[in-house]
């Protein structure tokens, strides 16, 4: 996985991504972190994003490469559910246009 030079992910405590003219995001390290657990919810969903894709097929490799696991429901045919190296669960949706 790239990151910046210089920075270990392991130490740090946040991060903000910022954009002039977008919402920023912002990510906390939690301590006893508990990842969520889906679709049963035992450990309900912290967040969730959707990712418009041109395409499915291509947008599921990239999510794969950078170290996303397809997540093993699949309840839709217009999208698709993965889940980022923490179990945080994301949806790759294809787009309208």
């Amino acid at each position: 996985m790239e990151t910046w030079p210089g920075i270990d992910p392991q130490e740090m405590e946040g991060i903000d991504l910022v954009h002039a003219s977008l919402p920023a995001l912002s990510f906390q390290r939690v301590e006893h972190y508990v990842p969520p657990v889906w679709p049963d919810g035992t450990v309900p969903k912290q967040m969730h994003l959707d990712c418009v894709v041109e395409d499915l097929d291509e947008g599921e490799r990239h999510a794969l490469d950078v170290g996303a696991t397809k997540a093993a429901v699949q309840p839709g045919e217009t999208f698709r559910v993965f889940l980022d190296p923490a179990g945080h669960r994301f949806c790759l949706i294809l787009s309208d246009d």
